[in-house]
């Protein structure tokens, strides 16, 4: 979806990084291969397909499975602009 966006902007004359910024929320290869390089949230898809599994083994065990929050992190790249007087969003 992002990189469709994008290809819309680039269209239109619309800057990325400058006129409008964009964040996905996956860190594929393809969005560092896009100009300007998409800025993402990035996550660990390994340990979220294992939590899944242990939960789901959980909730057919009758049992009620916590909670769990899983890291993230931001990776910022092109597709979003300086902030005045300081760095990359």
């Amino acid at each position: 979806m992002s990189i469709g966006a994008i290809a819309v902007c680039n269209e239109r004359g619309v800057s990325i990084g400058r006129d409008i910024a964009f964040v996905a929320y996956d860190d594929i290869e393809a969005f560092t291969l896009l100009n300007p390089a998409l800025t993402v949230i990035a996550h660990d898809v390994n340990a979220m397909g294992r939590l899944a599994v242990d939960l789901l083994t959980q909730v057919i065990a009758g049992e009620t499975p916590a909670s769990v929050i899983l890291p993230s992190r931001l990776v910022i790249r092109g597709s979003t602009p300086p902030i005045p007087g300081g760095t990359a969003l």
